[in-house]
This record gives C-alpha cells, structure tokens and sequence, in this order.
C-alpha cells in the first residue's frame, strides 16, 4: 500500500471580507469534487478528505463537504427553465405512441 497526501492551499488578503465567502464556496466545491473521485477509486481503505480555512488571528472554520452537494432549493427552482416546445412535443409524441 503506498498512502499519500494531497495538499491545495489558497492565501488572500481582500479589502472587502465579502469576498471570502465566494472563495470560501469555490474551495468547498473543489474538495467536494476531489472528495467524490477518491471515493470512487478507493480500493479497501476509505480516503479521507478535509477542508478548513484559517485566518491570522487563528480563527478556524472548518468547510462541510456537504453543502457542496446539496444545492439551496430556492437557487435550482428559480434557475429552471421553461421546457422547450421541441421538448414538449417530443413528450407527447411518446405518449402517444
């Protein structure tokens, strides 16, 4: 067995705070994704992965994983769109066969 570790790591100082919640979002999402491909290539042991952030004052947070995962149900609703009518036609060209 040959264990290895993986390391990704993002330092930014910003005039605006706000901006650490975006980055905040895009690093869960990158070790969400990099969490969900070990997994799937695990052979008998689990692969672990971990996501936090610090600042200098030593304030830990740590990031679920799983907020990545499970999409705000107001966000996907409002960005669905409209079927298409090719899309309805086909639809209804099936059920009627």
């Amino acid at each position: 067995m040959s264990q290895r570790k993986w390391t990704i790591e993002v330092l930014a100082d910003y005039d605006d705070a706000s901006k650490n919640d975006y980055i905040t979002d895009k690093v869960r999402r990158a070790a969400a994704y990099i969490a969900a491909n070990t997994n799937l290539l695990q052979d008998s042991v689990k692969p672990k992965c971990a996501c936090w952030s610090d600042d200098f004052f030593g304030n830990h947070e740590e990031i679920s994983l799983l907020a990545a995962s499970i999409p705000d149900a107001a966000t996907v609703l409002d960005e669905q769109e409209a079927p298409s009518s090719e899309l309805i036609a086909a639809a209804e060209a099936m059920k009627g066969s």
